[in-house]
């Protein structure tokens, strides 16, 4: 629907994933023809091994030379790998990732049609990532706000849970997105922020077009008969 060209990025793959990633990068630029995606060539960085720590020493040297996109490669999905790369990239950094496991971009029994296929999806999630949109409905109302809000909570603390806040600020202008968090400390389902969240997002909607929005439409996960 909307697409946000993809220029001044990086790749960067252990030593044992370069036949692979080499083999996935030219199907993502065979489906980004088709779909008539700009898509630049990357910069390759190989790294020697898979440990944590060689990852987080390559990103920080990548991250200075300010990239608009990286793309990770690992081995497999290992957590603290994982959680690494994303702390350093998303919360220090604020710079979009994709994360792709080495095996996902393997033809299985030589089937590359199934590999271009994860190729498609993964090129759709880099344009939703830079800004862009995948689809979009049509919709009658105008000056409507559309906003989402769940809870998740983390694995290994129950006592702590972390609210999302999404909101497309009006669907029928462009793909314009708000977005916060927030931690409830005591893993609780509902939120106090959401009053913080909503202002932040009225007034994201308001710096983009001069005024607050006429509707708005939220949309959240179901709760007991105790919360409500």
């Amino acid at each position: 629907h909307t697409s946000v060209d993809l220029t001044r990025w990086i790749i960067i793959s252990p030593r044992r994933a370069n036949a692979e990633t080499t083999k996935f990068l030219s199907l993502l630029n065979e489906v980004a023809s088709g779909m008539k995606y700009t898509m630049g060539a990357p910069k390759i960085v190989e790294i020697a091994d898979d440990r944590v720590n060689t990852y987080a020493t390559e990103l920080q040297k990548v991250i200075r030379l300010d990239p608009k996109f990286i793309m990770i490669v690992l081995p497999n999905a290992n957590a603290d790998r994982y959680a690494t790369v994303k702390k350093i990239t998303c919360i220090q950094n604020a710079i979009p990732t994709q994360v792709i496991v080495q095996k996902t971009m393997m033809a299985k029994n030589g089937n590359w049609g199934g590999v271009k296929s994860v190729a498609t999806k993964v090129l759709i999630q880099m344009n939703c990532k830079l800004g862009g949109a995948a689809w979009t409905v049509k919709i009658p109302l105008s000056g409507c706000m559309t906003v989402g809000f769940d809870v998740t909570h983390d694995s290994t603390d129950k006592r702590k849970s972390f609210g999302a806040f999404v909101a497309l600020l009006d669907v029928k202008r462009k793909a314009k997105f708000f977005s916060s968090v927030s931690s409830h400390m005591s893993g609780e389902e509902c939120s106090n922020n959401i009053t913080v969240h909503m202002q932040k997002a009225l007034q994201s909607y308001r710096d983009e077009y001069g005024t607050l929005p006429e509707k708005i439409l939220f949309y959240r996960d179901g709760v007991g008969d105790g919360d409500v």
